[in-house]
């Protein structure tokens, strides 16, 4: 499951439980509470159309990726150690 499907499916779970709490809590269906639930829907209404079309897709590295990051860090950690001998004479 895609990391983005994920968001939008979390995001109506917690509408609906919202929801039913505001109603279990009160025992009644007003005005405010009608329009708090509304907001909720909208909220969750935004996210469901705004996370598929504007969150690019989470890319997983690769191996050559990770292989070249090690690569980096390997000779960072050389330079440092060649900078730590240079001020400790």
């Amino acid at each position: 499951m895609d990391t983005r499907s994920i968001i939008v499916l979390v995001t109506w779970i917690c509408v609906t439980v919202l929801s039913v709490t505001i109603v279990w809590v009160t025992q009644q269906l007003d005005i405010w509470n009608v329009l708090f639930i509304l907001l909720l829907i909208g909220i969750a209404f935004s996210v469901t159309f705004a996370i598929p079309f504007g969150l690019p897709a989470i890319e997983h590295a690769t191996e050559k990726q990770i292989t070249k990051i090690l690569k980096q860090l390997q000779e960072l950690n050389q330079k440092m150690d060649y900078i730590k001998r240079q001020l400790e004479e």
